[in-house]
């Protein structure tokens, strides 16, 4: 390993510089993707990430009902869940206008119809479904979010944006992924799969998050005749 000299007070001292992070590249679509590999972070704590917000979902859901509204294939039937003040971003509250404090019912979806991409069953009742973080929070928490601020960690867990960052799957599916990353869990549904990996190398690119080496290797593997 080279060496650099520092000096200070007169003294001179050979340190030794550090060695550089080990990185992996994945080309995606003809875009590559590189990524450095880090030890996952412990100490996720899933109350340092406030998800399912009201005010990022619209005026009637949550962004939990939300996605499962977006993405079921005929419209949702819903009833009120809760009330609370009409609060879209930007607005300012009929309350502090001097207006009175109107009332809005939050909608929950109790049915639809959604096709889980994870497993590829059909699904009608809200209740069978779930709404998942394709690279989960605990993932983003060992990867790179152990760091981010509580504004940060928000915007991550309620990001619309991206139609795969959060998807609506069968519950059971989701308990059986159980936030693991690739190289625990891969959908059992096969033809999903290569959409799958190729979503969390640009959720994880997206994020600035890092891999560890399992992970990355299995992304590695499952990545081999996509196309």
């Amino acid at each position: 390993m080279r060496a650099s000299l520092f000096l200070a007070a007169g003294l001179i001292a050979v340190l030794p510089l550090a060695a550089a992070a080990e990185q992996i590249t994945f080309t995606v679509d003809r875009h590559a993707f590189t990524f450095e590999i880090v030890p996952e972070r412990g100490g996720y704590d899933r109350d340092n990430w406030p998800h399912w917000n009201v005010e990022l979902g619209g005026q009637c859901f949550t962004v939990h009902d939300k996605v499962l509204a977006e993405e079921s294939y005929i419209p949702v039937i819903t009833v009120p869940s809760g009330t609370g003040p009409p609060r879209p971003i930007g607005a300012v509250s009929p309350v502090a206008a001097g207006r009175g404090p109107p009332v809005i019912h939050w909608c929950r979806v109790t049915s639809g119809f959604w096709i889980d991409p994870y497993t590829g069953r059909s699904i009608v009742p809200a209740d069978e479904m779930a709404v998942d973080h394709l690279v989960p929070l605990r993932e983003a928490h060992a990867s790179g979010g152990y760091d981010w601020d509580r504004d940060r960690r928000r915007a991550y867990a309620n990001y619309l944006d991206d139609a795969n960052h959060l998807v609506a799957v069968a519950a059971a599916a989701h308990r059986r992924k159980a936030g693991r990353d690739p190289a625990g869990y891969l959908p059992s549904n096969a033809a999903f799969r290569c959409t799958y990996l190729k979503a969390w190398i640009r959720i994880k690119d997206a994020w600035t998050l890092t891999m560890d080496r399992r992970e990355a290797d299995a992304i590695a593997a499952g990545l081999h005749g996509c196309g």
